[in-house]
């Protein structure tokens, strides 16, 4: 009896792996979906495509100027916004301030092959902090990558369900670029935020 027992909790554990592994494996398949959706529709203009992969709750964008204001570059943001005021043009306009602009912040799209990106791990702790307190995070991450040279994209994987597509570089000790911020929502996997460093 005993031994019966210890096989069919044996068994259960087993069973329970597999589907974590398949699980993981959907995961995967929708973080690919929807970086190529982002890809798409941000190298093409379009707009129904992008609000199709952002999050029902909007996206947060970040303007942080690390490299300084240089004289009056406007104030930083941080600020959400539904993705149903996104231009033709792939922006977002903001008040008093030049317009966000997505497209531009990501010149490497569209990406040709997702499976092809190089990926690291961001730390899991990262993704409990707001997005506007990554900065210090994300330079020790990419500052000793190859890619952090001439500005290639990757993808920096973190084990609680969140991935940031990155298109960045360091320049004189000073990270600069657009990170696409992804997150698990349920069983699909939503853009969350957008952060550009200047």
């Amino acid at each position: 009896m005993i031994i019966r027992l210890f096989f069919l909790i044996l068994f259960s554990m087993h069973c329970g792996a597999c589907s974590a592994e398949v699980s993981n494996a959907e995961v995967e398949v929708s973080l690919e979906r929807a970086v190529i959706s982002f890809s798409g529709s941000v190298s093409s203009d379009d707009v129904s495509g992008f609000k199709n992969i952002v999050d029902s709750g909007g996206v947060l964008l970040i303007r942080k100027f690390t490299s300084g204001n240089l004289g009056g570059r406007g104030a930083e943001l941080n600020e959400k916004f539904s993705a149903s005021v996104v231009t033709s043009d792939m922006a977002f306009p903001i008040k008093g301030q030049t317009p966000f602009s997505v497209k531009v912040l990501f010149p490497g799209l569209p990406i040709k092959n997702v499976k092809g990106l190089s990926r690291y791990t961001f730390p899991v702790a990262a993704c409990d902090l707001h997005f506007g307190q990554w900065m210090a995070l994300l330079k020790e991450t990419i500052a000793p990558l190859p890619e952090a040279v001439e500005g290639s994209s990757i993808i920096l994987n973190a084990v609680s369900g969140c991935w940031i597509y990155v298109e960045a570089q360091v320049i004189d000790d000073i990270l600069v670029g657009g990170f696409a911020v992804f997150k698990r929502e349920e069983n699909e996997v939503k853009l969350v935020s957008i952060i550009e460093l200047l």
